[in-house]
């Protein structure tokens, strides 16, 4: 079961002002849809724009929540916290957008209460938005730790990756050097050759011309038969000297084919080399790919803990604004109880005044709206009309004109001719009787007010009655607050006396703590995990130290030191770097 209601508020405090009905110990059964309008014409949400609700309880408690936006509208649902105490509260809707915040016209919500309390609930601060986003903050400050901790996983097996590059790239200028020793070796074996077979060549023509000369000598008998035996031994030599070429240059292409193999194992080693190079590089950039996609993941993460942060330390000074104004607001009220006191006499006598301007009886006439209220000569003292408009006065009214009456308000013709009004509703007959008995018991009826606020010349006496009902009901608390104890020979016997020559005395004259209470014991006071107190420094940043129990707290040298421990990387290529700050 859910009771929708809609209102609509300004953003520069003008009229309307509206009223939210509502039960006493309600649960989520109630939403309120707030529209906004500007100069009387509807304003306009911006896109992303966030909202809250701040609303101040009857019995002075504070309710922080968060709301949604829908159809231009701001939509909240009523919790049973913000329902726990009966009265009529306060709330305005805040905007969020950027850095700036936009706060509309304060609305009243009437919380009527209930026959008999079936709930446990106790009404207290409920700061539902603040706590949200701590939690918010806590769990962005953990993301960022494990994105840290990815970022310093990938810095490691990229180091290992560019390790067993690095060994690759050895492995393969090594066997390039082989390769190249090889080369050589080849290249010096085909020389040899080359000149082996260039002689074994010149001992073939020798040999040739040594046949020549054979022939011809079998042609001249005698005297080639020397020639022969000459051209014989000479071809001996000859073919002594080709065997011998021949020996040389056979060992010259065994060695030839030896480095020609060991140039293509020096090959094939380069290769297997290279192909391992290039697979470290792979895994080399796929590290700085990665240490690069944690980097970016850490920088977006903290970028979003910094936002988060920004807008916790908003709402803080939010509340603390909150609670300046209040102190502020105590300070005035103080300082104006003894005028509503006074007044109260005058106000008692001013409602015998009104009592006695009404003779007789009131005559109801109807209602009717302000712009048809008969000319005040044609009626007759008493004559009551209902206005059914909202209306401003004007001097034909007691209150001098200028006032603002809501619709619903009753007007009378005093017995001195002028216009004078009366709120809530009436029966048919207001006896005077009746209104100097209630005078004289001092007890009219009305409402108690919701805050301490200033008497308004022309208000009806109901509404002065509320209001110094309020003040009396501070007076007595400041009071009791005030008790019984004689300060008459402290300060000249005043409040403001008393404190100022108390503040002028050592704490330590009246049983408190020294101005000056370093102490290496804790005497005055120990930090906790649940307490506030004393903390002692210490640079050490083992964990082992001491938990909060402990009451010690990190020195600006042990942050720094912690903050040198977090190393800086960088990505160059293939090239990941990492650097410890120093």
């Amino acid at each position: 079961m859910m009771n929708i209601q809609e209102i609509t508020v300004a953003i520069d405090d003008k009229p309307p002002f509206e009223y939210i009905i509502s039960k006493e110990g309600e649960a989520d059964s109630r939403i309120i849809k707030v529209g906004f309008i500007e100069n009387n014409i509807e304003y306009k949400i911006p896109a992303n724009t966030t909202a809250r609700i701040k609303i101040y309880k009857p019995d002075g408690n504070k309710i922080l929540s968060d709301c949604t936006i829908a159809d231009n509208k701001v939509v909240c649902t009523l919790s049973e916290q913000m329902l726990s105490a009966a009265g009529v509260g306060k709330g305005e809707i805040l905007l969020y957008n950027n850095n700036s915040v936009l706060i509309g016209a304060t609305f009243y919500i009437k919380i009527v209460e209930s026959v008999y309390k079936n709930h446990t609930l106790i009404s207290d601060n409920d700061y539902f938005s603040l706590n949200k986003i701590m939690i918010e903050t806590i769990q962005v400050r953990e993301s960022l730790e494990n994105a840290y901790k990815i970022a310093e996983t990938q810095g490691e097996k990229a180091s290992e990756a560019a390790d067993k590059a690095n060994t690759a790239a050895t492995a393969a200028n090594k066997a390039t050097t082989t390769a190249n020793t090889a080369t050589s070796a080849a290249n010096t074996a085909t020389t040899a050759a080359n000149k082996a077979t260039t002689e074994a060549r010149t001992a073939t023509a020798e040999a040739n011309k040594a046949t020549t000369a054979a022939n011809k000598a079998t042609a001249d008998t005698t005297e080639a038969l020397k020639t022969a035996q000459t051209a014989l031994n000479t071809a001996t030599t000859a073919i002594s000297n080709a065997q011998a070429a021949k020996a040389t240059a056979d060992t010259a292409t065994a060695e030839a084919n030896k480095a020609t193999a060991a140039a293509k194992t020096a090959t094939t080693e380069a290769q297997t080399a290279t192909a391992e190079a290039k697979t470290a590089t792979a895994a080399a950039n796929k590290a700085a790919t990665d240490t690069t996609t944690a980097i970016s993941n850490a920088k977006t993460a903290a970028a979003e803990a910094t936002k988060q942060a920004e807008a916790a330390k908003k709402t803080t000074d939010e509340m603390r604004e909150t609670v300046t104004e209040a102190k502020t607001n105590a300070t005035v009220y103080m300082s104006n109880v003894q005028t509503y006191v006074n007044t109260a006499k005058e106000y008692a006598a001013a409602a015998k005044t009104a009592a006695d301007g009404i003779s007789g009886a009131l005559k109801p006439k109807g209602t009717v709206a302000f712009a048809q209220l008969p000319a005040i000569a044609s009626v007759e003292a008493g004559s009551m009309y209902n206005i059914s408009t909202e209306f401003t006065s004007t001097s034909l009214f007691k209150d001098g004109g200028n006032i603002i009456y809501p619709a619903g308000t009753n007007v009378y013709k005093t017995t001195d001719n002028f216009w004078d009004c009366l709120s809530g509703e009436l029966s048919d007959y207001l006896m005077r009787a009746d209104i100097d008995e209630a005078v004289e018991e001092a007890m009219p009826a009305y409402t108690a007010s919701t805050e301490l606020t200033e008497l308004v010349t022309g208000e009806s006496v109901k509404t002065a009655f509320g209001k110094l009902k309020t003040a009396v009901k501070n007076v007595i608390t400041i009071a009791k607050l005030l008790g019984s104890t004689d300060i008459s020979k402290i300060g000249g016997g005043t409040v403001t006396g008393a404190i100022s020559t108390l503040n002028g005395r050592k704490a330590s004259d009246i049983g408190g703590a020294p101005t000056s209470h370093a102490s290496s014991t804790t005497t005055y006071g120990q930090a906790t995990g649940a307490n506030y107190g004393h903390v002692k420094l210490s640079d050490t940043i083992v964990r082992s130290v001491g938990a909060a129990n402990s009451g010690l707290a990190a020195s600006q040298y042990a942050a720094y030191q912690l903050y040198a421990r977090i190393p800086t990387m960088s990505v160059s290529g293939t090239t990941l770097t990492i650097t410890t700050k120093s």
